[in-house]
């Protein structure tokens, strides 16, 4: 069994994606990449913002998972901390695959954001599909396992030497498996 070389953050909420956070961790293990998580946060808003930016600062990549929810924004705070989290990775410039929910993926209503979160949800989405090439995903995991073969693709394609996508991604230097072919769309 191979080290994980790659630290790889996963961002995205955590009520409504539970079961997406996982099949991406295991997909990124799949790939002999460490993924980092904040599935505790800490008891206070101030150290769960440290904790989740220096989780972004030390990865080497930031794989962001998007869907209905705009997620938690702490007191005293304009925007959440999944999109504090995105900024910081934009701010390192270190390379980001993006997942968004597609439009036909099956949901329930306590999976959708409402109110101004569902506003600054709009806004922030917009501006990620527009700073990426994204990814969607629509099937649901316990039955499909789309998430978790698209993401093993991407990541996949994430580390490749040969990596045909737009984003400057490291490289790997033991790939698990051959490069596939980007399934990504560009938007924007």
């Amino acid at each position: 069994m191979t080290t994980p070389h790659l630290k790889v953050m996963i961002s995205s909420t955590a009520r409504d994606l539970p079961d997406h956070r996982e099949e991406v961790k295991d997909a990124c293990l799949r790939q002999s990449m460490f993924p980092v998580m904040m599935e505790h946060l800490p008891a206070s808003d101030a150290e769960a913002i440290a904790v989740s930016l220096r989780m972004v600062d030390e990865a080497d990549l930031y794989l962001g998972i998007f869907a209905h929810r705009y997620g938690y924004v702490p007191q005293g705070h304009p925007i959440s901390v999944t999109e504090m989290e995105y900024n910081r990775a934009v701010e390192r410039k270190i390379p980001r695959l993006i997942f968004v929910m597609h439009d036909d993926h099956p949901i329930t209503a306590k999976d959708v954001e409402k109110g101004a979160g569902a506003a600054k949800l709009e806004t922030f989405k917009q501006r990620v599909q527009t700073e990426n090439i994204i990814q969607l995903f629509r099937l649901a995991l316990p039955t499909y396992g789309d998430m978790s073969s698209t993401a093993c693709r991407s990541i996949a394609i994430a580390i490749s030497p040969s990596s045909t996508t737009s984003a400057p991604f490291p490289s790997h230097p033991n790939p698990t498996s051959p490069t596939p072919t980007p399934c990504c769309r560009p938007t924007g």
